[in-house]
């Protein structure tokens, strides 16, 4: 989950917001770091030189062997602000004098430290510890004399540093504080440009085609602006389209419902699974089954007494979704001992993207048709045996005629035959008269 806020101005206020205030913070660590180095190399060099002073006090007191005097110059030394602490020992460490200063107090001589660890080197060693620095300086006047060792207090610079710090995170908080101002001052317009956007928007499933003025307004305000101006005339198109459509589906699922409902025709409608989605009130009269009772069932959860085939009609049925091709399906059962013969015709229906979603079947009896056809087959077997039987008898018949015509042309040509005989008999008789006339 964003830890974010959700408006605009607050999160971009936020931002900044950070962003200013790690600039401030970066920025007052940095300066503290350097101003608590400058000021600490500061410190180092006037420490190097007041302990090198003090070194050489402490000698000239040393020569004399005037402690009693050394004891109030290192007292009137400890006085500065700086200074908490001044001891002064031999050259083996043996302590000579301890002087401290508590910070309010005056200084006082301290015992009972009896030794000291004076540096190895031999010469002057600056070192820091507990918020002091420490200086050793040897106190020599032509020998060695013995140690100084100087605490100074780093108080001043830590002081100093938390000032800075102080100072950087004011800034920062004014920083942050202006550019909220600033940011509101610059964003508030935009906001309310964005809010009167917004609620345009809302507004458009009640409003489509509306327009909203965005003359004025920055460029991408007027660029978001103009956009839900066009969003919003085309789902003004988009809804008269949608309206267009859906009336046309009215009518259409009116006109198949009108012409399914009055069709003679069985018609049923199945989902992808090959369940009933649909049947008319043919269905119903035929099969003596409520739609209640078939819809949302498969073939084979119904016709159990014609189970081989509804299996072979759910088979083909799921095919042609596959396929998505339309196919035509020729069904035989026997049904109290009638003859039952239907043709039925698969169309799948597809989706918006042009996947099957459904199937509708329409079933017709042809039945009545098949009988018509097996009387006729018969009727055309007899007819053709009859045909054979009329043809034997009229090549017998024909054959008969023949042979008559046959024996009618031997008579005539015999009678030719006499009569030519007679002719010549009498052409003979004719000629014989003749000659006996003569004689």
């Amino acid at each position: 989950m964003s830890l974010l806020p959700r408006r605009l101005n607050a999160r971009i206020i936020l931002i900044v917001s950070c962003v200013l205030l790690a600039t401030g913070v970066a920025s007052g660590w940095l300066s503290a770091r350097n101003q608590t180095a400058s000021l600490l190399a500061a410190m180092r060099a006037n420490s190097t030189i007041m302990a090198r002073n003090f070194s050489e006090s402490c000698a000239r007191y040393l020569l004399v062997q005037d402690y009693a005097e050394l004891e109030t110059y290192l007292l009137k030394s400890a006085e500065l602000n700086d200074i908490r602490r001044l001891q002064v020992c031999e050259p083996g460490g043996a302590l000579v004098w301890d002087i401290e200063h508590d910070p309010g107090e005056h200084p006082h001589a301290k015992s009972g430290i009896a030794r000291l660890t004076p540096p190895v080197s031999g010469t002057t060693t600056i070192t820091t510890e507990n918020d002091l620095l420490t200086i050793w300086h040897p106190i020599e006047a032509g020998n060695m004399l013995g140690w100084l060792k100087a605490d100074f207090s780093l108080s001043a610079i830590r002081e100093a540093q938390t000032r800075t710090w102080e100072n950087a995170l004011l800034l920062a908080m004014a920083w942050v504080a202006c550019s909220a101002f600033l940011i509101v001052l610059v964003l508030r317009p935009i906001v309310r440009s964005i809010a009167r956007l917004t609620a345009f928007s809302k507004r458009l499933d009640e409003q489509k085609g509306a327009q909203i003025s965005v003359t004025g307004q920055p460029l991408e305000i007027a660029e978001l602006g103009e956009s839900l101006n066009e969003a919003s005339a085309r789902l003004l198109a988009t809804e008269r389209q949608i309206f267009n459509e859906r009336e046309r589906l009215h009518a259409s699922e009116q006109l198949f419902r009108t012409l399914a409902e009055n069709s003679p025709d069985v018609i049923v409608r199945y989902d992808r699974e090959g369940r009933r989605i649909y049947v008319n009130p043919e269905f119903e009269r035929v099969n003596r089954l409520t739609a209640e009772q078939v819809l949302g069932k498969k073939p084979l959860e119904i016709s159990t007494e014609l189970a081989p085939m509804a299996e072979v009609f759910t088979k083909k049925l799921m095919a042609a979704m596959e396929s998505g091709t339309v196919t035509k399906i020729d069904l035989s059962w026997t049904k109290e001992g009638k003859l039952l013969c239907w043709f039925v015709r698969v169309v799948p229906e597809f989706d918006a993207d042009g996947c099957v979603a459904s199937a509708l079947t329409i079933w017709s009896d042809i039945s009545e048709r098949k009988q018509i056809e097996e009387e006729m087959r018969q009727l055309n077997e007899e007819l053709e045996e009859r045909v054979k039987g009329r043809t034997s008898e009229l090549e017998e018949k024909n054959s008969e005629l023949a042979r008559l015509n046959r024996i009618f042309v031997g008579r005539e040509l015999r009678m030719i035959e006499l009569k030519e005989r007679i002719r010549e008999l009498e052409n003979n008789s004719e000629k014989t008269g003749d000659q006996n006339a003569r004689q």
